[in-house]
């Protein structure tokens, strides 16, 4: 109120956490993310939550004179009552402890078996190809769009909603005689597919969203990494991009935008300031103690930089910063990268199957996993949401949430897969032959996913229907109790089929071999029935 001495006035980190989740609450993740970050914001948590408005809304009553100031006793019994609201999408650490659960750090598992969490009844919807086997896929941070990406050079840019729309008969599904968006064929004013991009530069290895969520980046078999601003109707290929000398094979932008790092061929990490894209790079010593680190600072603004040029200087064949010698390297390349929603740590998985955990502002390595999936190749990584928990996937055909602080293993899901199987269902794979009746139970496990509630995780397996053809399944286990509560076929004939999961809806997609992605979501009508097995 006018006047107010500053000793009456809220904590500022409290108030900057009220604005991080009020900002949830209005639905810009991003911009969320952006605050904490640039504010150097500590344990705050990334839920949606209208306080900060209902305590504006107050004082502006108070202020005005229409609402009497509350005593202690009447205060304290307002702000319970103002916390009271139907809980949406809890997350692992959100789960409230009851008698029947035991507490393992923030995470939360059930004792009882019987009390795993249903699967929502997913029902498939749009499906679109690209002319060849899919690469890579992600989704936004805000949920708005989801990006493929095709062995034919090829990006495809899907908006949500309207996959959403088509789902649920809101709109009419696209015909071949329907206009054309961009005066491109198969791209309709009404369909899913956004925008197509093209580069003829060789296989692309992974996508990620900017946060702002209106610039994507690539990452290519030829060496490079590239831009595109899908805002422009008339931009299909890229407006920028970073040369490096090895194949790139993984990205992940922060969470504040400034910067991104990429996993190549070689041992050591890159990380990119994306407005100059001067390279910096940390490197693991013998005793996995960083040797030499050049890294960017942990806060830097949201806007993605604009330039005049298209083209940066080129690397040596170790960018500048690198420490030399084989001691101070990663024992392999680095095969994925990813970027906790915090900005703090990211994730990185090695081909000889070892994970590592980063400190991003800092760009120290902080903890070594090996062997994390019993000597396998790692395949997959995911963030929980509070940044403690992380799931990988692997060759060895499970998936595993591990907390992060500690290093352990918390749960292992199984029950899917014969890993016996794996390793022949990913050498057929990788020299070009279709998966066999022999294969039964193999993972095609390329990917493990959090559903958008974390109360489930996501996979897929290949299975024999009995006559000798093999159909891939959408697997799904209870998060917190590692059962197998459900799991459907995936419509992929052929190949290897993966999934990847909404983290703001109950949507997935799945991509695989045979070309086609398929979009899932729940029917409006079975919102409010009872959720069970697809």
């Amino acid at each position: 109120m006018p006047g107010a001495p500053l000793g009456d006035q809220m904590d500022r980190d409290e108030v900057l956490r009220l604005i991080v989740a009020q900002l949830q609450e209005y639905d810009f993740p991003s911009v969320a993310q952006v605050v904490a970050t640039a504010t150097g914001l500590t344990d705050y948590s990334l839920d949606p939550s209208p306080r900060l408005a209902q305590l504006a809304h107050l004082g502006a009553q108070a202020e005005a004179g229409e609402l009497p100031l509350l005593d202690g006793a009447q205060a304290e019994s307002d702000d319970v009552a103002m916390d009271e609201k139907p809980t949406e999408a809890a997350g692992l650490s959100d789960i409230l402890v009851d008698k029947n659960r035991t507490t393992f750090g923030q995470l939360i598992f059930m004792e009882k078996t019987g009390d795993s969490a249903p699967l929502p009844p997913y029902t498939p919807g749009f499906t679109g190809k690209h002319n060849g086997i899919i690469s890579s896929l992600t989704i936004s941070p805000d949920g708005k769009f989801a990006a493929t990406a095709g062995y034919d050079n090829t990006i495809r840019i899907l908006d949500m909603d309207v996959m959403d729309d088509l789902l649920n008969n809101r709109v009419a599904v696209p015909k071949n005689d329907a206009p054309v968006r961009g005066g491109v064929p198969g791209e309709y004013d009404n369909g899913p597919v956004y925008k197509s991009l093209f580069d003829n530069s060789g296989a692309i290895h992974d996508l990620s969203f900017h946060p702002s969520g209106m610039i994507l980046a690539g990452c290519f078999e030829d060496h490079h990494i590239r831009f595109y601003d899908i805002s422009r109707s008339s931009s299909r290929k890229s407006f920028r991009y970073i040369p490096d000398t090895f194949p790139v094979y993984s990205i992940a932008f922060y969470p504040c935008g400034q910067y991104l790092v990429a996993g190549t061929a070689h041992s050591s990490i890159r990380m990119y300031d994306v407005r100059s894209f001067r390279c910096f790079t940390a490197s693991v010593g013998g005793g996995d103690d960083t040797t030499t680190t050049v890294v960017p600072g942990g806060a830097g603004s949201s806007a993605f930089g604009s330039a005049t040029g298209t083209k940066v200087a080129v690397a040596g064949s170790v960018p500048a910063g690198a420490p030399s010698g084989p001691a101070s390297l990663l024992t392999s390349a680095i095969t994925t990268v990813r970027m906790s929603a915090d900005g703090h740590q990211f994730a990185t998985a090695s081909g000889d199957g070892t994970v590592r955990l980063w400190d991003a502002t800092g760009g120290r390595c902080t903890s070594t996993w090996r062997h994390a999936h019993n000597g396998h190749r790692v395949t997959s990584l995911q963030w929980s949401k509070s940044g403690a928990y992380l799931l990988t996937s692997g060759a060895d055909g499970t998936a595993r949430l591990w907390e992060t602080a500690s290093g352990r293993t918390l749960k292992a899901y199984y029950g899917a897969v014969s890993s016996a199987a794996v390793d022949a269902a990913v050498s057929a794979r990788a020299s070009g032959s279709a998966p066999t009746a022999a294969m039964v139970g193999a993972a095609a496990h390329g990917v493990a996913s959090f559903s958008w509630d974390e109360r489930h995780v996501l996979g897929t397996a290949l299975e024999d229907d009995g006559t000798g053809q093999v159909t891939s399944q959408v697997v799904a286990w209870d998060a917190l109790t590692g059962d197998v509560v459900g799991r459907f076929d995936s419509m992929h004939r052929t190949g290897v089929a993966r999934v990847a999961s909404s983290q703001h809806s109950p949507t997935l997609l799945t991509y695989g071999d045979d070309g086609k992605f398929r979009y899932w979501g729940v029917r409006d009508s079975d919102i409010m029935g009872g959720s069970g097995d697809a």
